[in-house]
C-alpha cells in the first residue's frame, strides 16, 4: 500500500518470536494480533480473515456499499433489540501503539496517532469535550513503523463506531460467523444498517446471540503518513579506541630552567634544564590523564617521564646542547590508551 509521503510497504507483516511454553491457541492469537486476523471456528474447522473495509480480495478497498452475506430483519429476531451508542468504554481520541524497531535494535518503540496538536487530535479532542480517552495496544508481531501507525489509525477509528448492537435470532443466521458482513433492518429504531460480527453464542434455548458493531468502511482506508520520526544521532566514541592529543611542541631554554639556590644538585651553575611540552587536549570524552615520555635521540627506549591531568608538562634534568625526542598519549578510565604523538630531535638550548 502507498501512504501519505509516497513510500510503499506491505500492508502486514508478521516478525515474531512465539514461546513455545504458551498453548497453541495463545501463539494464534498472538499471531492474529498484528493484522486484524479473525479466526473463526466453523462447521469443525477454523477459518482465517483479514478484518477490512469489505472487499475481501482487497484489503485496502473502502467500498461505498459492501458486501453483505445475511440480512437480518424483524422476522429473525427472537426477543428484542439492544442498540447502544457511543461511549467512553470504547472509544478513544488517542491510541499508543507498541511494536519491536529493527532500528532501534528490536527494542520496544511507540507510535501515536493522532500526534499531539494535529488537526485531527484537535477535532477529535472537541467531539469528546476535551476529555483525553487514551489506548494502549502492544503488538510483538509488527517490527515496521509505518504498519503499526496504520494499525493505530484503523483502531481509533473504529473505537469511535457509533453503534453496538446485541440480538438473538434464530438458526437462520447459523451460517454466518465471527467477523461477517451483516445488513441490520428494524423499522422500530429505524435502523437499516451494516455490522460486523463480533460474537456469536448459542444459548441453552437453541437460539444464537450476536453482539455487532457498526461497520464504516472509511474506517479501514489507507492513509497513514509514513513518516518515521527523527531518531537523534548518537556520536559517543568507542571506549576501546581512545583519541589522540594533537599539536605537541616541545620548547627550552632560560625561561623555563630551575635554579637550584647554589645547593648544585644536577650541574655546577646550579641550574636544573627543562623541556616543556605542551599539546592540546584530546577530544575523547573519556580520558583522565597522559602519558608523557622522553629520551635521547640517539637512543631506542623510551622512558616515563610523568603522567598529568593537564596540558603542560616540564621534563627536568636534560642536557644543554643534547638532542631528544618527546612523546605524550591520552589514557582514559578504561586503562586504554591511544597512540603517541612524536617530537623527535629537539636541542636543548639556554
Amino acid at each position: 500500500m502507498t501512504y501519505g509521503n509516497g513510500s510503499t510497504s506491505k500492508a502486514f507483516t508478521c516478525d515474531a518470536v512465539l514461546n513455545t511454553g504458551l498453548s497453541l491457541m495463545g501463539n494464534c492469537k498472538i499471531l492474529l494480533s498484528g493484522f486484524r486476523g479473525i479466526m473463526p471456528y466453523q462447521q469443525g474447522k477454523y477459518f482465517l480473515k483479514v478484518e477490512n473495509g469489505g472487499d475481501d480480495s482487497d484489503i485496502t478497498a473502502t467500498p461505498a456499499s459492501p458486501t453483505t452475506v445475511f440480512t437480518v430483519t424483524n422476522d429473525h429476531i427472537v426477543g428484542g433489540v439492544t442498540l447502544e451508542g457511543e461511549s467512553k468504554q470504547h472509544k478513544c481520541n488517542r491510541v499508543v501503539v507498541t511494536y519491536i524497531d529493527p532500528d532501534s535494535d528490536y527494542e520496544p518503540n511507540d507510535v501515536i496517532f493522532p500526534e499531539e496538536g494535529s488537526a485531527d487530535d484537535v477535532a477529535f479532542l472537541a467531539a469528546d469535550n476535551g476529555v483525553r480517552l487514551e489506548k494502549r495496544v502492544t503488538l510483538p508481531t509488527i517490527a515496521n513503523r509505518k504498519i503499526a501507525e496504520q494499525y493505530g489509525r484503523v483502531f481509533l477509528r473504529r473505537s469511535r463506531a457509533e453503534k453496538f448492537i446485541t440480538f438473538r435470532t434464530t438458526l437462520a443466521t447459523s451460517n454466518t460467523t465471527v467477523g461477517d458482513l451483516i445488513r441490520v433492518i428494524n423499522e422500530n429504531f429505524g435502523l437499516d444498517g451494516i455490522f460486523r460480527i463480533m460474537d456469536m453464542r448459542i444459548t441453552t434455548a437453541g437460539v444464537i446471540e450476536i453482539s455487532a458493531i457498526e461497520h464504516q468502511s472509511s474506517t479501514y482506508a489507507i492513509d497513514g503518513s509514513g513518516t518515521d520520526y527523527v531518531r537523534p544521532t548518537i556520536n559517543l566514541p568507542d571506549p576501546f579506541q581512545v583519541i589522540a592529543p594533537t599539536n605537541l611542541t616541545v620548547e627550552s631554554g632560560a625561561a623555563f630552567n630551575l635554579q637550584t639556590n647554589d645547593e648544585g644538585y644536577l650541574t655546577t651553575d646550579s641550574t636544573v634544564r627543562r623541556l616543556k611540552v605542551s599539546w592540546t587536549a584530546s577530544t575523547d570524552p573519556f580520558v583522565n590523564e597522559y602519558i608523557v615520555q622522553f629520551k635521547v635521540s640517539s637512543l631506542s627506549l623510551y622512558q616515563t617521564s610523568g603522567i598529568t591531568t593537564d596540558t603542560e608538562f616540564f621534563i627536568p634534568g636534560v642536557s644543554l646542547t643534547q638532542d631528544y625526542d618527546v612523546r605524550v598519549a591520552a589514557r582514559n578510565e578504561l586503562d586504554r590508551r591511544s597512540d603517541f604523538i612524536e617530537v623527535t630531535d629537539h636541542t636543548v638550548v639556554e
